[in-house]
């Protein structure tokens, strides 16, 4: 297959391609991995390759709802014997002893998994510059973040590398970059795909993926969705009753009734590109026959970003004692000497002490500057922000008794240009940035609901602007159908960016 012709499938009819015998799943694996070594130079995606493994493994696939469809990992979800890092040099070396759940579906899905990708350090901001890989560019401007922290897996599916890529989102981390590169980006609810029992336990994280077709991530969380309770999940929502790839082919069987607001809970207003994407987006949903009218969830906005705020510092202190018992297994050195230099309050000194021939220190400021947060706080600190984001779960409950969906920018300004957010900024600075560029995603996490980003605008000069999609507690039946909806009305998926162009010596 030549590569301008794999550019131009997804991943349902790259599987229909192989299981009717129109390429092999070896043939597939290779044009990937040329596709790979001609577009990644300029993106600098993928942060380790596994092109053996693939190969390897190409022999014995012959089944699945994917079957043979080149894919990547973000360098989160672990892979018995294969090296994870979360994008933290600490963890540089760390090599995983056990595959997550939904590992185990990916295979078993036929997928041929060949690398890892990029990612913000443990995923904590909204871009992908990490001291230990480097800045992922975006392929529609490389001056410009792909987002983050799935930056890497997005910039691979923009670039046309694959046609879909693991993700995961803790507060915008899937449906982030998805809006800077243009993609479909669906953050499934709380306990719809299953945790396993080393993650942390506020479940704010969920694995899915980025893709350029809506059926294509329908499909996919039809292979992750839990049926039943798993040991190690704290959380379950009963699974849908139809496939969400039948639904995504099918309307809403009556017409939906839409909020929509420029605003975020502050009352700021966006952005004018932003503004003008919702506006858009508005406005094709009510040439479908939606109900559409202004309107947003009365949140007590200070509140929750106290609240998200404690809850977010945790994710880095809980790296700090998760990276402990990573390090013991690491070490050879006896147990008393381990507990000793593997304690987390050695382990901040030393995190920012620069390793010999770096640079820079082993933790990145951000990180350090959580951990540090965290530990000031209290379990009833702790306790106290969780009462508070129930409270807000509570608000919004009752703002979808009246709505079906609730649409607002998925960022409040167009994509950042690399190098924007100051990592030595103090947390106050940070958070106030972060508040302003990021506010729509992260009550989504909060509250465990689903929530996507369609591309449906784009700025003057060619940079996208996606539009979210909120709608309660496990309806990402009623998601998928809109979204369905609106790729037929308005399909998003054909422009390729100029950089995968000249990559492949493609005409304009």
């Amino acid at each position: 297959m030549k590569l301008e012709e794999y550019i131009q499938f997804d991943a349902v009819a790259l599987a229909d391609l192989v299981r009717t015998k129109q390429i092999s799943a070896k043939e597939l694996l290779e044009t990937a991995l040329s596709a790979a070594d001609r577009i990644d130079p300029q993106l600098n995606a993928i942060v380790h390759r596994l092109d053996e493994r693939a190969r390897q493994r190409s022999g014995y696939i012959e089944d699945g709802p994917f079957v043979g469809v080149p894919f990547l990992l973000k360098d989160t979800l672990e892979v018995a014997n294969v090296p994870v890092s979360y994008g933290a040099r600490l963890l540089a070396r760390y090599v995983s002893k056990e595959s997550h759940a939904i590992a185990h579906r990916l295979d078993d899905a036929g997928l041929q998994i060949f690398g890892r990708t990029n990612m913000s350090e443990l995923g904590l901001l909204p871009t992908t510059e990490c001291q230990l890989y480097g800045p992922t560019a975006n392929p529609h401007n490389p001056e410009y973040s792909p987002g983050g922290s799935s930056g890497g897996s997005a910039a691979v599916v923009a670039g046309r590398i694959v046609p879909m890529a693991m993700a995961s989102d803790g507060g915008g981390s899937i449906r982030i970059p998805a809006s800077a590169c243009g993609l479909f980006g669906l953050k499934p609810s709380r306990g719809r795909t299953p945790n396993v029992a080393n993650e942390p336990q506020d479940a704010f994280v969920v694995h899915h993926c980025v893709s350029r077709s809506v059926r294509d991530s329908a499909r996919l969380l039809d292979i992750t969705t839990a049926r039943t309770p798993t040991a190690g999940s704290r959380f379950f929502v009963p699974p849908p009753v139809e496939s969400y790839e039948v639904l995504c082919q099918r309307s809403p069987r009556r017409p939906l009734r839409i909020a929509f607001s420029y605003e975020d809970y502050h009352g700021r207003r966006a952005s004018d590109p932003c503004v003008e994407a919702v506006q858009k987006s508005a406005k094709l949903c009510e040439s479908l026959g939606h109900q559409v009218s202004e309107g947003r969830p009365a949140i007590d906005a200070p509140l929750f970003e106290a609240a998200f705020k404690i809850i977010w510092s945790t994710a880095a202190g809980y790296f700090f004692r998760r990276a402990q018992r990573m390090l013991e297994q690491l070490s050879t050195l006896p147990r008393a000497i381990q507990r000793a230099a593997f304690h987390p309050t050695t382990l901040r000194a030393l995190a920012a002490v620069n390793l010999p021939g770096t640079p820079t220190p082993l933790v990145e400021p951000v990180t350090r500057k959580l951990a540090a947060m965290e530990q000031r706080n209290t379990p009833a600190d702790l306790w106290l922000a969780w009462s508070d984001v129930r409270s807000v779960e509570v608000a919004l409950s009752e703002f979808f008794e009246r709505y079906d969906i609730f649409l607002s920018p998925t960022l409040a300004h167009p994509p950042l240009r690399t190098g924007s957010i100051d990592q030595h900024w103090s947390v106050e600075k940070l958070e106030a940035f972060l508040n302003g560029y990021a506010a729509y995603t992260p009550l989504g996490n909060a509250t465990g609901y689903p929530a996507m980003s369609l591309p449906l605008h784009c700025t003057s000069d060619g940079l996208p602007i996606g539009t979210h999609f909120f709608a309660p507690l496990g309806r990402e039946d009623r998601l998928f159908q809109l979204a369905g909806q609106i790729e037929r009305a308005a399909p998003w998926a054909a422009e390729i960016p100029q950089l995968v162009r000249s990559a492949l010596g493609l005409r304009d």
